[in-house]
């Protein structure tokens, strides 16, 4: 069926509140399903969230929803450097950030390799001691810079376990 020009109400834009709802809903319902999709994979809670952020970046990019090519920042961007280059613009954090994550993956993986390496050739306690405060490698992040792990640390988030 089609909509005639005639009925407004059909045509007209989402009122307030559905726009306050999907502001807040949206980025709560992207938080929740990364850390359920981290925990059902074994995979670092930041890793998930980088990529599905960087996703939903570029995803909105692309599409251009008028809620999110209007906003009061998303406007500045485009009347100081155009409609083509804030698309660049974005779709480079969105790239960004998922390079980062996926380096983030890659270290959080030779660090727990080299954590299950020290705990598999440690003969007592004293060493296992030793192992578990190693610090394998500093590991990126894009929302704190860069993080000290120990091999305690990523066995209790059960990163060893994969």
């Amino acid at each position: 069926m089609m909509l005639s020009r005639d009925n407004s109400s059909e045509l007209r834009s989402p009122d307030v509140w559905t726009i306050a709802l999907a502001v807040v809903v949206g980025p709560i319902a992207l938080v929740v399903a990364s850390i359920m999709v981290a925990h059902a994979l074994r995979l670092d809670e930041d890793v998930v969230l980088g990529f599905s952020t960087s996703a939903a970046l570029g995803a909105l990019t692309i599409m251009r929803p008028w809620w999110f090519w209007q906003d009061h920042r998303a406007r500045w961007a485009r009347e100081l450097i155009g409609d083509r280059a804030t698309i660049g613009f974005y779709l480079l954090v969105a790239a960004v950030v998922a390079v980062v994550s996926a380096r983030r993956e890659l270290v959080l993986e030779d660090s727990s390799h080299r954590c299950r390496q020290g705990y598999d050739s440690a003969r007592d306690p004293h060493e296992r001691y030793r192992v578990n405060t190693l610090i394998p490698n500093k590991i990126p992040s894009v929302f704190s810079g860069s993080e000290s792990s120990t091999c305690e640390n990523l066995r209790e988030r059960g990163l060893l376990e994969r």
